[in-house]
């Protein structure tokens, strides 16, 4: 599993970057600059922002914990860290990990796919009419009156999940 820029792997799946960026969160914050994926601009001077907290305040009553440190032990601001997955990937709530979509694309999974496309952030074509295209497993056999979904990729569609879940469970 490898997470997208602006995150790093743990234990636990993915974490967003606080006090640093890029890849594997390998550069530290610009000057000026702090927080998730330094997004946020200090309102001091800059030789006073630290890169995860940002300005100090001079009374503050602080006892969330980020990363380790106590933001009161330096008077900085709390930090509330919303968990999202990149787009193309949406949360899976069991092991809080973030898996591709299948049958669907964008934020979360919000998109269906396109008509005549399937699988894996749609990026698979189907090869039969449109009509007969399953957005999750693609060409389904027709059968009778009935559409009987093509077993192999069915099953391999199983597999894949059950995989990834034994994976992320160890």
């Amino acid at each position: 599993m490898y997470c997208c820029t602006g995150y790093y792997l743990t234990e636990y799946g993915c974490q967003e970057c606080i006090g640093s960026f890029a890849l594997n969160c390998s550069l530290p914050c610009l000057s000026g600059y702090f927080g998730p994926r330094c997004t946020l601009h200090c309102q001091c001077v800059k030789d006073k922002c630290d890169a995860k907290f940002g300005c100090p305040k001079a009374i503050e009553t602080i006892s969330k914990v980020v990363e380790g440190t106590a933001a009161s032990e330096k008077g900085f601001p709390e930090i509330t860290k919303e968990v999202s997955c990149c787009t193309g990937y949406y949360m899976y709530e069991e092991n809080m990990t973030c898996l591709a979509c299948i049958g669907a694309w964008g934020q979360n999974c919000s998109i269906p796919c396109s008509s005549g496309f399937y699988g894996r952030l749609c990026k698979s074509r189907c090869l039969c009419p449109e009509n007969q295209c399953d957005k999750l497993t693609g060409c389904v056999k027709e059968s009778g009156d009935q559409f009987e979904a093509d077993v192999d990729r069915l099953i391999t569609h199983i597999l894949f999940h059950w995989i990834l879940s034994v994976i992320t469970n160890i």
